[in-house]
């Protein structure tokens, strides 16, 4: 496993990146105390971004959500789209924003958003309050949602009444055998491994 911090799962090796490496009891508490207040400014900053964006929501200018972008914005907003792809739920606003009345707007749904990292009780406090108000916003606006199981399209259709088409991701089919290999099976997963 590939990832920020070590992770911590019988049979399986990690390798991480932390930039807080321990080498006694004394600097692994200084990096919990370390990480305790990283948790807390990104709480508040959280908390301070949710209600900057119910401000940007009611006089109507999402795009102050994300100054950094907003020339960019202006430019592509000049180009006629027929079609806008979203990859991530966050950046509907912008979609919408840019669209005319004859473009499309689909939102390529992965997972199911307002649940993502529901057992991090960091990120239901800083992030969830704002995706629950963007799938209210947004979600029926779409003219199409695509995701890749039928459990997600199931929980997105019992919570917000939208119907996803379900698009797997899946590789091309191939007539093949397959057989236990001889030996031990070695594997790298390049990802987050999160519960």
């Amino acid at each position: 496993v590939l990832s920020d911090y070590p992770v911590v799962m019988p049979g399986v090796v990690s390798y991480s990146f932390n930039r807080y490496p321990s080498t006694n009891n004394i600097k692994k508490n200084a990096r919990i105390n370390i990480e305790f207040i990283k948790k807390i400014f990104r709480l508040a900053l959280g908390i301070l971004q949710f209600w900057w964006f119910i401000f940007c929501f009611y006089i109507g200018r999402l795009s102050f959500l994300y100054p950094e972008k907003t020339l960019l914005v202006k430019k592509v907003a000049k180009n006629d789209y027929d079609l806008i792809v979203s990859h991530d739920l966050t950046l509907l606003p912008l979609a919408f924003e840019i669209k005319n009345q004859r473009t499309r707007i689909i939102l390529d749904a992965r997972e199911y958003h307002p649940l993502n990292y529901q057992d991090q009780w960091f990120w239901r406090l800083e992030k969830k309050p704002l995706l629950l108000m963007l799938c209210r916003k947004y979600l029926h606006q779409c003219d199409m949602i695509l995701t890749v199981s039928r459990g997600i399209a199931d929980k997105y259709h019992q919570r917000w009444g939208v119907r996803p088409e379900v698009f797997m991701s899946l590789p091309d089919t191939y007539a093949i055998i397959p057989h236990m290999p001889n030996g031990k099976i070695h594997l790298i997963h390049h990802g987050w491994p999160s519960r």
